[in-house]
């Protein structure tokens, strides 16, 4: 299966990385970044492992299909007129990722059986996160296990 332009291009903004910091830690020039991102070019098999290296990736995560159906236009609508362009893709593509994983932790259990809180209309994002830890008793450390 082939690698996906797309996939490398998300992954690079999630990590908040620009076409120049990536192409620097490839070795490699801005150019073909953009043309790898935009399936012009294909890269070499060394500048995929250090790519899949830098970011901590597998090829598989290159080649999975993406999901085109996730209708993200209205998020973050309260705060989109004071942010830039680059936070927005970068929301955006965050958002598109957080449904495939909720589709993965769907496969091992259902994810409308869990339990969850009511939110506080305009709490933050931080605040639900932190209401959601202590509605589920998950402490305040990082977890390892998420399966668990």
């Amino acid at each position: 299966m082939p690698i996906l332009p797309q996939r490398m291009r998300d992954i690079r903004i999630l990590h908040k990385d620009t076409l120049d910091g990536l192409a620097e830690k490839l070795c490699i020039t801005k150019q073909s970044v953009s043309k790898y991102e935009t399936g012009k070019m294909i890269p070499a098999g060394d500048v995929l492992k250090r790519m899949m290296d830098i970011y901590g990736i597998s090829a598989d995560f290159l080649q999975m299909e993406i999901r085109q159906d996730v209708v993200l236009s209205s998020l973050y609508h309260r705060k989109i007129g004071r942010i830039s362009e680059k936070e927005i893709e970068y929301r955006r593509t965050l958002t598109r990722y957080a449904y495939e994983i909720l589709e993965i932790c769907n496969r091992f259990t259902h994810i409308s059986t869990l339990q969850f809180p009511d939110f506080a209309e305009n709490a933050s994002i931080e605040e639900k996160a932190v209401c959601l830890r202590e509605f589920w008793h998950l402490g305040t450390e990082p977890i390892y296990n998420l399966e668990a």
